[in-house]
């Protein structure tokens, strides 16, 4: 069997535990209280408030160690989800969303830097293993990616300076153009329920900051078209993964929350730039929830998966959310912006499929003569429930699946998967999905 070619993504191996290099940390030196709604996460990386794994069990008295004993080999039975993603053994709620403290004192370029560098062949990669570090960006590819959510803790709070701001927020929109639910929408979570709290036509500065005022959390659409650093941002990222990257910003009032929970029909890399958030991220529910192709209504919080993490992010972390995990996040005490950066929209093996047996479906007409005649005039009279037992149903449907047996026999040599025509998928893909909007 052939290798793969380098663009098209590898079968996923099991996920490995981080290199010991990377410690752990509950980042205690920035303590806030929970805004209202949520419970205070005891640290970084989420725990539940009891003894869990072999702790219970030998906390437990004698009498109970056998019981506790038994309990927790059941809980260690992996669960549908777990066996959808590869996991033979249910794992340890901090084991699925990874925590790495990056307490690095940051020598090299900078993440501007590096994106304003004339073009070479490894800027994508550096790009990547500056945006993601203290992992490095082999580890990300091969481990994480497409895998598992992953947070990174860091002490310099100055980390993604320069990319977007508050001030270059209010920049956008004092300059005009921009248009509610286009490129601007408000919403508000309460009690459940979000609310929608968008105006018409162009969002004015006034509309804009009242709504933030009422409590509304405000979400720009593709803030890279009026802003160059993160223009250059995307442009790395679509260099590397071979895919479009797109992105919003979100700025949330102290207090509130914007947004139902709800999984994405992307990857997502969210870079806190101000405030503090606190996210709540949960395991894709089912096997068919996992990886999927489209995002998902608004959930009720009877609707959520199984929690595997809670994590508060403050200036320079970074939250990485593959498609398919269920997540919802508030500002604390403090006013949050963050930059999400997305990736791999349709960006599938399906959708490589798809765009394989449609050059097939071209090269086989060319092929073909019998493809190009035209369809009997009464072809439709003579199929279906009412004709399934008549000669001319018979023989209508032995037509039609004489039709489909060759298509499958001929297609076996004309899936256009020969390099030239995986570069034209791979610029294909990294133009956006038509009709697709975010």
């Amino acid at each position: 069997m052939p290798k793969p070619s380098p663009i098209l993504p590898a079968p996923a191996p099991k996920p490995k535990k981080p290199k010991k290099e990377l410690k752990r940390s509950r980042d205690e030196d920035y303590e806030e209280a929970p805004p209202p709604g949520l419970v205070a996460a005891p640290s970084a990386v989420t725990t539940t408030s009891s003894p869990s794994g072999d702790a219970a069990a030998a906390a437990a008295p004698k009498g109970k160690k056998k019981k506790a004993h038994q309990q927790l080999q059941q809980d260690k039975e992996p669960s549908s989800t777990d066996r959808a993603w590869g996991i033979e053994t249910a794992p340890e709620v901090s084991e699925m969303l990874e925590t790495v403290t990056d307490d690095r004192a940051f020598i090299g370029q900078t993440g501007p830097e590096i994106a304003s560098m004339p073009d070479r062949s490894d800027k994508a990669l550096k790009f990547l293993a500056w945006l993601v570090g203290p992992v490095s960006a082999e580890t990300f590819l091969k481990e994480i990616y497409g895998r598992r959510p992953l947070h990174v803790a860091r002490t310099d709070r100055t980390y993604y300076d320069g990319w977007f701001s508050r001030a270059e927020m209010e920049r956008q929109i004092r300059e005009g153009g921009m248009r509610w639910t286009d490129e601007v929408d408000a919403a508000r979570y309460e009690g459940g329920v979000r609310t929608t709290h968008n105006g018409e036509g162009i969002a004015t500065p006034e509309e804009v900051w009242k709504r933030y005022a009422e409590g509304c959390s405000i979400r720009f659409s593709w803030p890279q078209r009026r802003s160059d650093p993160l223009w250059r941002m995307l442009s790395q990222l679509e260099e590397l993964f071979g895919c479009m990257a797109g992105a919003n910003a979100y700025l949330t009032p102290a207090g509130s929350q914007g947004f139902a929970p709800h999984w994405d029909d992307i990857d997502a890399l969210v870079l806190q730039l101000e405030g503090t958030k606190e996210w709540r991220v949960y395991a894709p529910r089912t096997s068919d929830e996992a990886l999927p192709r489209f995002s998902s209504p608004n959930l009720l919080p009877d609707e959520l998966g199984r929690l595997i993490g809670q994590v508060t992010l403050r200036p320079g972390d970074l939250l990485y959310l593959p498609r398919g995990f269920v997540h919802q996040a508030a500002a604390q005490t403090h006013p949050s912006l963050h930059v999400t950066a997305s990736l791999g929209r349709q960006h599938t093996w399906r959708d490589l499929l798809e765009f394989g047996v449609f050059g097939a479906m071209e090269s086989l007409t060319v092929a073909q003569p019998s493809w190009r005649e035209t369809l009997p005039p009464d072809l439709f009279d003579r199929i279906g429930l009412l004709h399934a037992n008549d000669e001319e149903g018979d023989a209508a449907a032995a037509a039609a699946h004489a039709a489909a047996t060759a298509a499958e026999d001929a297609a076996n040599g004309h899936l256009p998967f020969d390099p030239a025509e995986l570069e034209r998928a791979r610029v294909a893909f990294g133009l956006p999905p038509a009709g697709n909007g975010h």
